[in-house]
């Protein structure tokens, strides 16, 4: 664990259903999430523990890479040098123990891999319990949408320099039209039949008009970019004289890590239909685990829920 020394820190917190996850923003823009915190919200105080305080410290994380189901795919998937948490102290006398945000993004992505090569049989209930957990936070947390909360907690935002936004766009937006490569699944359209109770046709690429309208609401209206880039992408694909779109597809201006942000985003909302029975439980769903970008809404309203089970 590394020590680094700051004159400043800015300070939030991020109310995740019952649990309070305190967050950071240093000088050098670099987001952290309290190591403490995140051990709370993934489940890993050991039930066999037999600690009287309950606490549970942020090196409980680093726990992960040695249990043995989990250990070669997250060292695979993440290097074993990844995930490694830092000491943050400031001039005023505060301490943290904290982890990078965006590393840890990464690090339920690839528990999530766990959950997809691991038999059930091999992981134990608390291990199946983290599983679940990581399940429910990366569906609701992608890389830049964490990056807009803890700005917003830390009120990082308003000392942000007025192009930070244009400099995060340029991340995601490409300048020219890339050439066409398909970025939606036929599950993504074959989930999308199922539950407006259509019956799925062989060729996927058939399918109701108004499926554009549902697609855009879905997926590009609720990207965890500030104010979206829905407007963006179809400006970009707007003749500016003649003010009529071009048969070009909104993805063809994506960057490759805008593509993956919305390739991410796809399989969220594919799993999530798979695990909804109709179309009215599903809806509510994306509410809560991709809500549009400005809209008031805890999204991890399902952590409470799932308690109470």
């Amino acid at each position: 664990m590394e020590n680094k020394h700051i004159d400043r820190l800015w300070r939030g917190e991020i109310q995740i259903g019952d649990y309070v996850v305190p967050c950071y923003m240093t000088p050098d823009e670099v987001r952290f999430l309290s190591g403490r915190g995140v051990s709370n919200l993934l489940g890993l105080t050991d039930p066999d523990s037999k600690s009287k305080s309950g606490q549970v410290a942020g090196s409980r994380i680093r726990r992960l890479f040695t249990y043995s189901a989990f250990k070669p795919i997250l060292e695979q998937r993440l290097g074993v040098d990844h995930i490694d948490s830092l000491k943050i102290s400031t001039d005023d006398g505060f301490s943290v123990i904290a982890f990078e945000a965006t590393n840890l993004v990464d690090l339920f992505d690839a528990i999530l891999t766990v959950r997809d090569i691991v038999p059930r049989s091999k992981l134990t209930k608390h291990q199946q319990h983290i599983i679940e957990r990581a399940d429910i936070l990366i569906r609701s947390v992608a890389k830049v949408g964490i990056i807009a909360l803890i700005d917003e907690a830390t009120g990082w935002q308003y000392y942000r320099e007025r192009t930070a936004l244009e400099k995060m766009l340029n991340t995601l937006i490409a300048p020219e039209l890339q050439p066409w490569s398909k970025l939606f699944p036929d599950e993504f359209y074959m989930e999308l039949f199922d539950k407006y109770g259509y019956k799925a046709p062989r060729d996927s690429s058939r399918r109701p008009r108004f499926f554009a309208k549902v697609t855009i609401d879905l997926v590009y209206d609720r990207i965890p970019m500030p104010g979206g880039i829905y407007k963006i992408l179809k400006n970009k694909s707007t003749d500016p004289e003649t003010k009529r779109r071009n048969t070009n597809r909104l993805h063809q201006w994506l960057t490759t890590e805008g593509r993956q942000l919305c390739d991410r985003h796809i399989w969220s909302l594919v799993y999530g239909a798979r695990g909804t029975p109709n179309l009215p439980t599903f809806k509510r769903w994306v509410e809560r685990a991709h809500p549009k970008m400005g809209h008031t809404i805890n999204l991890f309203s399902r952590l409470k829920e799932e308690d109470e089970e």
